[in-house]
């Protein structure tokens, strides 16, 4: 919920939000900072490869469907 100008937070939520802040920031035990970006990092990619493999199909999807569409435009005038 949106504060009003000049309205107090209350103390608890800004404690929460600090420790939430502070474990967010923190890197896991046992690993480096880098180590989990770099891991992130590879995932995206993979990702991003495994997506970009999919677009010719998808195209080939929507141009089949287009099609099609335009097949039912003409045979219902």
């Amino acid at each position: 919920m949106a504060k009003k100008k000049g309205e107090q937070i209350e103390p608890e939520v800004l404690e929460e939000l600090s420790a939430a802040e502070k474990e967010i920031s923190a890197p896991e035990e046992g690993f480096e900072a880098e180590e989990v970006e770099a891991d992130v990092l590879e995932e995206l990619a993979t990702a991003e490869k495994e997506m970009m493999a999919e677009v010719p199909e998808l195209v080939q999807c929507l141009i089949s469907s287009a099609i099609d569409i335009s097949n039912m435009k003409y045979v219902n005038e």
